[in-house]
This record gives structure tokens, C-alpha cells and sequence, in this order.
């Protein structure tokens, strides 16, 4: 038997704004910055965990109507690009030692 979260949409959407909140006042998105690390983690491990269907479309509904969905998902594509770009790097450094 699967476990649902009995998170409220509440808890969803204020755990997303928090997210949100935080990346958005940083300038570096990328792996070298701790708290953009710390954040994403968090916010991956807890949408990755089974909600129960309707608090998960409440919540989107409330983040989308904020605006949030759009703006996390600009947020999360940066953030995204430069993890690829530091990991790019980094396997290229390793394979000309």
C-alpha cells in the first residue's frame, strides 16, 4: 500500500513560495551556492513523495493563480542550465588530468 503525504495545500503551496522566495534573491543558481543546493533538494524530495491528488491540484491552482508556477518553472530552467554547465565542466577538467 502506498503512503500519502497529508500535507495540506496549504503546506504545499507555502513550502513552494518559501522555495521561490529564496532562489529568486539569488544571484548565483548553481551547485558552488549552498542555500540553492539546500533549497532544491528540499523542494525535489518533497514533491517526489506521494501527495494525495487533490491537495496536489489545490495547491497548483493556488500557485498558478500567483503566478508561481511560471516563475518557479524560470527559476528551476536556470538553475538546471547551470548545474549542467558546472558538471560540463567539471567531467571536462577531469578528462584532460
Amino acid at each position: 500500500m502506498m503512503n500519502l503525504l497529508t500535507n495540506s495545500p496549504d503546506e504545499i503551496v507555502r513550502l513552494i513560495t518559501e522555495t521561490h522566495e529564496q532562489l529568486s534573491q539569488q544571484r548565483d543558481l548553481s551547485p558552488n551556492n549552498a542555500l540553492v543546493n539546500f533549497q532544491l533538494t528540499r523542494l525535489v524530495n518533497f514533491v517526489t513523495q506521494t501527495h494525495h491528488e487533490q491537495d496536489a491540484k489545490n495547491a497548483l491552482q493556488v500557485l498558478a493563480d500567483r503566478g508561481l508556477v511560471k516563475k518557479m518553472r524560470v527559476l528551476c530552467q536556470e538553475a538546471e542550465f547551470q548545474l549542467e554547465k558546472y558538471y560540463s565542466s567539471a567531467i571536462l577538467e577531469l578528462s584532460r588530468n
